[in-house]
């Protein structure tokens, strides 16, 4: 004999357990997931200009490269300056730019003082100015330890 079911929501299946609330929306979560990254999966931004502080590890590190990928001039702020120099050797790998539209670099930076930071920004707004370009981007994932 079958039995009825209870499951959440009051739905009642004759002997068979439905996917719970959880199951459903966790399907539904992926599923949009999936579209999201297929949709972002080739996009294209090139001439757009980033800023990426804390840039040479971890969370900013993916961060650089994913704008890397999505065409956009990435620069990096950051202590570490050999690891700046290797984060931008990948940066210029994984946006396969061969005709000089999209420039990555890396700037030494210490964000641990305001001085510094003053400093710092300063001379990006001048840069910008004079190269009549805009920051479109800009990320701050450094860990001060």
């Amino acid at each position: 004999m079958i039995r009825p079911t209870r499951v959440l929501g009051g739905a009642v299946l004759a002997g068979l357990a439905a996917p719970s609330r959880a199951q459903c929306l966790h399907t539904e979560t992926k599923k949009s997931l999936d579209s999201i990254k297929k949709a972002n999966a080739n996009i294209s931004l090139t001439g757009k200009n980033s800023l990426v502080v804390g840039g040479t590890s971890g969370i900013g590190e993916g961060i650089a490269k994913r704008l890397a990928k999505a065409k956009v001039s990435v620069t990096i702020a950051g202590r570490n300056e050999t690891r700046g120099r290797e984060i931008v050797t990948e940066l210029y790998q994984l946006s396969g730019e061969e005709d000089g539209k999209i420039q990555h670099r890396f700037i030494a930076c210490d964000t641990s003082t305001m001085k510094n930071i003053d400093r710092f920004c300063a001379s990006l707004e001048d840069e910008l100015k004079t190269e009549n370009k805009t920051l479109d981007f800009l990320v701050l994932t450094q860990g001060i330890a």
